[in-house]
């Protein structure tokens, strides 16, 4: 009954996706046809590669880090959980039993559904980064001005073309950072790991190195964005 019901779930994904992809492709047929009408057939098509190239490589980039992170929080607290019987082979009775929580993050579906919660999120931050795709262009094929501004001492080309780029990929990379770590710190929160939280900070566990280190990427890159601001 479960495995019929994931296959009915799984086949009206399907469906949604065919019938999404159906109308954009539609969308972009009409698009193509009209600019080409025009005799701008090949800037359209150079548009539409130069896009989903640029959506694909985000979409690829924040799927690894968010997927990655949610799996290495879910093992971590798989791990953590307490053995069932003692070094004699008798049954542990708990005084805090296993929450359904904890019991459904051990079942097998709930990987599907992190996998499917990684791959939303990413499509939505790849959309955002894919619709800058003219500012990605335009870094790959910048060329120097031959002057220099003369505070810094940098080529007018770079804020003309390597800054902007510069800024949208902080904002990328810090919005991926920041939407991996409160998904990460959700997934420790609701499940035993909850009271570590607010032990001794000297003692480092599973949830604590992880989470840290997420926080100090964070921070690490919030550095590059101050140095970014500066040339404003």
């Amino acid at each position: 009954m479960v495995k019929g019901g994931i296959s009915r779930y799984g086949w009206l994904i399907l469906l949604l996706l065919l019938v999404g992809l159906a109308s954009t492709g539609a969308r972009l047929y009409v698009d193509w046809l009209w600019f080409d009408s025009l005799g701008f057939g090949s800037v359209f098509g150079t548009a539409l590669v130069s896009k989903i190239l640029v959506t694909t490589v985000a979409f690829l980039f924040a799927f690894a880090i968010i997927y990655v992170n949610l799996a290495v929080a879910r093992r971590n607290v798989l791990r953590d959980q307490p053995p069932p019987v003692n070094d004699e082979g008798r049954s542990i009775i708990y005084l805090n039993p296993e929450t359904p929580w904890q019991r459904w993050l051990g079942a097998r579906v709930s990987g599907w559904i992190l996998l499917a919660i990684s791959l939303f999120l990413a499509f939505i931050l790849a959309s955002i980064v894919g619709g800058k795709w003219a500012v990605v262009l335009q870094y790959l094929n910048s060329v120097p001005f031959g002057k220099t501004d003369p505070v810094f001492n940098k080529d007018i080309g770079f804020y003309v073309f390597s800054l902007k780029f510069y800024r949208l990929l902080y904002g990328y990379l810090m919005g991926t950072l920041i939407i991996a770590t409160i998904c990460t710190a959700l997934l420790y929160l609701m499940t035993v790991t909850f009271e570590v939280f607010f032990a001794d900070w000297r003692e480092f566990s599973y949830s604590k190195k992880h989470l840290a280190v997420l926080v100090a990427a964070i921070l690490f890159l919030k550095a590059w964005g101050y140095k970014l601001a500066g040339y404003a």
